[in-house]
C-alpha cells in the first residue's frame, strides 16, 4: 500500500483522538502531514470521483481542526478514513477493508453518542 494512504489513515485516527482531548497542536500537525501526503498521492492516476471525494473531506477536516471543533474534527476524520479505504481496495484484501469499516462504525457511534444524536446511534447499530 502506498505510504501516502498509510499517512492518511493514521492521521485520521490521530486527529480523532487529538480532537477528543482538544490537543489542537497535534491535530494541526497531523492535518498538515495528511495534506502533504494527499498532494503527493494526487500525482497518481486515480478515479476522478474518489479524488474529488477525498479532496472535499480533507478540506472539511482541516477546516474543523483550524476552527478547533471537536465534533466536526472527529466526524471529518471518519469521512477521511472512509474515503481512504476506497483507495486501499486496490492494495488490500476486501476482508481487511471490511474490518476497518467496522472500526469506523464504532468511531461513528462514539461521535453520535457524544452529540446526543439518538437517530444516528440507532442507525449505527446493526439490526
Amino acid at each position: 500500500m502506498p505510504d501516502e494512504l498509510l499517512t492518511l489513515s493514521s492521521g485520521a485516527a490521530a486527529i480523532f483522538q487529538a480532537a477528543q482531548t482538544e490537543d489542537w497542536n497535534a491535530a494541526s500537525v497531523s492535518a498538515g502531514t495528511m495534506t502533504a501526503a494527499w498532494s503527493a498521492f494526487q500525482t497518481r492516476d486515480m478515479p476522478p470521483m474518489l479524488e474529488a471525494q477525498m479532496s472535499s473531506v480533507l478540506v472539511e477536516l482541516v477546516a474543523a481542526v483550524v476552527a478547533q471543533q471537536t465534533a466536526g474534527a472527529r466526524q471529518a476524520s471518519i469521512h477521511v478514513a472512509r474515503a481512504g479505504l476506497d483507495f486501499q481496495l486496490r492494495d488490500r484484501p476486501v476482508a481487511e477493508i471490511d474490518l476497518d469499516h467496522l472500526e469506523l462504525w464504532a468511531r461513528q457511534l462514539v461521535v453520535d453518542l457524544a452529540a446526543g444524536n439518538q437517530g444516528g446511534v440507532l442507525s449505527d447499530m446493526p439490526s
